[in-house]
């Protein structure tokens, strides 16, 4: 299990709750973590980010940075995996900018950046990966705190289709097929305590 703490440390811990390792390797406090596998070495990866606008990559084995960039501030990560089906997977990230990006998970090389917002908003939340045109491939589903949600192609960071809101989202949405119709639904709960279902038609 992993924690990450609001003095940018992160510490490991063994399944029977003993402490394997704790490093501090980024400046800021880490608000957002998600872990994946982006080598071929047995241990998990964790990539963290924080709100001095770092994303990085930290080995689970020994807490060592792979990898590392800024985007200024407020950066947030929850969705890992092989978005774009090349074999690889991939980190993406927002920021306070209003932009997503990907990255290679294994080398962090920015695959591709999209603006969401150009507005000034307070944060970003993360994007989620998940099949929401029930085509077995996933697509990336990201909101803008300024209460727009975007389906994104996890392939080229093209936007396939948007709604929007004018209220505030703070966190990242939640993606599952509750209808049963092979397609995941879009859950985005807005700053008012009102809870969102989308259905994705790419017509």
């Amino acid at each position: 299990m992993a924690l990450s703490l609001s003095n940018g440390e992160i510490r490991l811990y063994e399944a029977d709750g003993t402490e394997q390792w704790t490093k501090q390797p980024f400046d800021g406090s880490i608000t957002w973590m998600t872990t994946g596998q982006a080598d071929d070495d047995p241990q998990h990866e964790m990539v963290v980010a924080t709100t001095a606008g770092v994303v990085g990559m930290v080995d689970g084995a020994d807490g060592t940075i792979e990898w590392e960039h800024s985007f200024g501030r407020l950066a947030a990560v929850h969705a890992f995996g092989d978005g774009d089906r090349d074999g690889d997977s991939e980190v993406y990230a927002t920021a306070k900018d209003g932009k997503l990006r990907s990255m290679d998970a294994a080398t962090g090389d920015i695959e591709w950046e999209t603006t969401l917002t150009t507005e000034s908003v307070q944060m970003m939340p993360p994007p989620k990966l998940g099949d929401v045109d029930g085509d077995g491939e996933d697509e990336l589903v990201a909101v803008s705190n300024d209460g727009i949600v975007s389906v994104v192609d996890p392939v080229s960071g093209d936007v396939l289709g948007s709604s929007q809101r004018d209220v505030q989202i703070f966190t990242h949405p939640a993606l599952a097929d509750t209808d049963g119709d092979g397609k995941a639904e879009i859950y985005v709960m807005y700053g008012d305590g009102r809870v969102f279902a989308f259905d994705y038609d790419e017509r």
